[in-house]
């Protein structure tokens, strides 16, 4: 919930409040949705599809750099689903996060769920998606349940089983990747 995409001040109060946390806590592994959410200083409430552009890579690189110096150490960004991707945009979604992964030393926490949502809604291939993003860089993995809307799209809702159509593609995902460390069950609706 840092919005790690937002152009502007990052929140210092909950990024303290996280560097706290993870310190109380002793915990290593630390994750940050690759979004947006918050505008002006108003939280929307939603992740947001940071635009696939060169601009944003270098304003999310900022952003990284600023929260890894406070918390001390790299973390991992995520993919998430949208719900529509910033119009006319240069780079891919998958372009996006190997341009992120090219200009920081992050790793990915690849949901799953995610890519197979996207892929679906957004009309491209999954495959060729895990194709082109840095599976070596890939250290943790989310499955989440959903559903599909009367409208045909998928939404990642936390509030069901993970979907008989995600498991071949987590099966594709785990033999690509190279320092898995761990996966995540979501299911907190």
């Amino acid at each position: 919930s840092l919005s790690i995409g937002t152009v502007g001040e990052l929140n210092q109060v909950y990024l303290d409040a996280t560097n706290r946390f993870l310190a109380e806590h002793e915990l290593e592994v630390f994750s940050e949705h690759l979004a947006f959410h918050s505008v002006d200083g108003k939280d929307l409430t939603m992740f947001l599809a940071i635009p696939f552009e060169e601009v944003a890579v270098q304003w999310v690189k900022q952003n990284y750099y600023a929260i890894r110096r406070e918390l001390g150490r790299p973390f991992a960004l995520e993919n998430v689903t949208y719900s529509f991707p910033a119009p006319h945009c240069s780079l891919s979604e998958a372009d996006f996060l190997r341009r992120i992964c090219e200009e920081t030393d992050c790793t990915l926490l690849l949901d799953v769920t995610n890519v197979f949502n996207n892929a679906h809604n957004h009309g491209y291939d999954p495959i060729e998606f895990l194709d082109r993003i840095p599976m070596d860089r890939v250290s943790q993995m989310h499955l989440a349940g959903g559903h599909q809307l009367p409208d045909g799209r998928w939404e990642d809702s936390h509030s069901a089983p993970v979907m008989e159509e995600v498991w071949p593609l987590f099966d594709e995902a785990v033999k690509r990747s190279g320092h898995l460390r761990n996966v995540i069950l979501e299911r907190d609706s």
